[in-house]
């Protein structure tokens, strides 16, 4: 492993996280629906559309990031979320 590389230092900020001077730091805000898609993820039998489809039924909204358009978390950000 190389000495020079700190995991703990990021470039970009995650969802349910802020960052600054490099590190991450839970938005509580944020993370909250990050434990609901987990929550449903592993207690129900709902794939990410579906999951999507409870936090805009519930709504729920993510932070607008980039080019802010889209308020909702969709199936392919849901996923991402789980695979990480």
């Amino acid at each position: 492993m190389r000495e020079d590389i700190n995991i703990c230092d990021y470039e970009f900020e995650s969802h349910g996280y802020n960052l600054k001077d490099g590190k991450l730091y839970i938005n509580e805000e944020e993370a909250e629906a990050i434990r609901i898609i987990f929550d449903q993820y592993i207690h129900t039998d709902s794939g990410s559309i579906g999951i999507a489809k409870y936090l805009a039924n519930h709504g729920i909204q993510k932070r607008p990031r980039q080019n802010g358009t889209n308020p909702l978390f969709d199936a392919v950000l849901i996923r991402n979320i789980i695979e990480i």
